[in-house]
């Protein structure tokens, strides 16, 4: 009888425990989904940042862009893709005054082991005045 009580009473032990472990990995993975979920995001932020620079810096504010940034050193499996369109040009009565808004996209993708582990895609709206050289984001959405 004290040996079937001491044996129900290590299989209860043993499964609590298998239930700890089960816990730990699901927060474990799901720390790790946060973390490239993050990254991804941020470097979509990166990003629209770029594009800002790109439109701040160009001669022409009537063009667009394409560009495909190639993995960091420090992150090879993390890249984005920005696409800037032309122009919609806003018309004001002063020409000094004309303004530029461009749409922008801005998608970062995490490629380990050859599949994708984790996508970010930002949408924003950049109004640019040559007058000021300013460019600012508006409208961001995901």
């Amino acid at each position: 009888m004290a040996m079937l009580v001491v044996l129900f009473i290590v299989m209860a032990v043993a499964i609590v425990g298998a239930g700890f472990i089960a816990r730990s990995d699901m927060a474990l993975a799901s720390g790790r989904n946060f973390r490239l979920h993050t990254e991804t995001d941020y470097m979509a932020w990166a990003g629209l940042e770029h594009a800002r620079a790109l439109v701040q810096g160009a001669a022409d504010p009537n063009m667009g862009w394409t560009v495909a940034q190639p993995p960091f050193a420090s992150n090879a499996d993390l890249y984005y893709e920005l696409t800037v369109q032309s122009p919609a040009v806003v018309v004001y009565p002063d020409p000094n005054d004309n303004q530029y808004v461009y749409t922008i996209n801005s998608e970062c993708r995490n490629l380990a082991a050859a599949s994708e582990q984790a996508a970010s895609t930002l949408r924003a709206k950049l109004v640019f005045t040559p007058a000021d050289g300013k460019a600012t984001l508006r409208h961001i959405s995901r």
